[in-house]
């Protein structure tokens, strides 16, 4: 999922080499990508920075475009390319994504970034200003391998996403949240009523539980939450697993701005 992602999606390419190679390099890769993951490797030292990484466009106000920078922190050429996508969010609160290129105008919308050079892109939207509820879009900056003739083996290439939602004026966040315990696991349904994308990992959470009270704040909600973001209109439903849920009892939570 992307948000204000500043870890980057990785990408790896086969080149060469029989098809049942691949197949046991592909699986060796993603176990392995999966472990740096867990320790902390920072994929951002094998890639590049790319900010900010959320940006918010009332067109009604005349706000309707913005800079990212990309900026090349390695010893060789960058090339990327820049697509438009359009959010969608699952009631589990999974995404996906949609090609949205005709609702925006990307300038440049590919460029070879030289070593230690940073490269600004200008985007500017193009559609009709939302007056109900804000739209939720993805800016994805796609690295494009460049492979050396000859070459056999794998190459990593990198993604990034920038959050880039187009919002009617003075848009707000209405949560409403309904809580239920089953077999020890503490479920949550966030509704939002209102005007504005919730993102419930920059929020907190009031949980009483049988009457014991327990703040969650940002930082550990965002170890909590997996895909917590909330459309205007829009209702997710998911487990979140924290201590010291019984069996059965009484619950009650609330998302609040902290």
């Amino acid at each position: 999922m992307w948000e204000a992602g500043a870890v980057p999606v990785a990408r790896f390419l086969i080149l060469g080499g029989s098809a049942l190679m691949s197949c046991v390099i592909k699986r060796l890769l993603a176990a392995l990508f999966a472990v740096a993951v867990l320790v902390g490797t920072e994929p951002s030292a094998y890639a590049y920075e790319v900010a900010p990484m959320r940006v918010a466009l009332v067109p009604a106000e005349g706000r309707t475009n913005s800079t990212i920078t990309v900026n090349n922190i390695r010893d060789a050429e960058l090339p990327v390319e820049i697509f438009v996508k359009r959010r969608v969010i699952a009631e589990d609160g999974t995404q996906s994504f949609e090609p949205a290129e005709d609702d925006f105008i990307v300038f440049p919308p590919q460029v070879a970034i030289p070593a230690g050079q940073s490269q600004a892109f200008r985007f500017e939207y193009i559609g009709p200003p939302p007056t109900d509820a804000a739209l939720g879009y993805v800016i994805e900056v796609a690295e494009v391998p460049v492979v050396p003739p000859g070459f056999s083996g794998v190459q990593f290439a990198y993604n990034f996403g920038v959050a880039v939602y187009v919002e009617p004026p003075r848009a707000f966040v209405k949560l409403a949240t309904e809580a239920r315990i089953e077999n020890g696991q503490l479920l949550l349904d966030v509704t939002n009523s209102g005007s504005k994308y919730a993102l419930l990992s920059n929020m907190e959470l009031v949980l009483v539980v049988d009457g014991n009270r327990q703040v969650y704040d940002p930082a550990m909600l965002a170890e909590l939450i997996q895909n917590g973001l909330v459309a205007p209109g829009g209702r997710i439903s998911f487990a979140m697993m924290v201590e010291g849920v019984p069996a059965s009892g009484s619950v009650q939570a609330e998302f609040r701005q902290p």
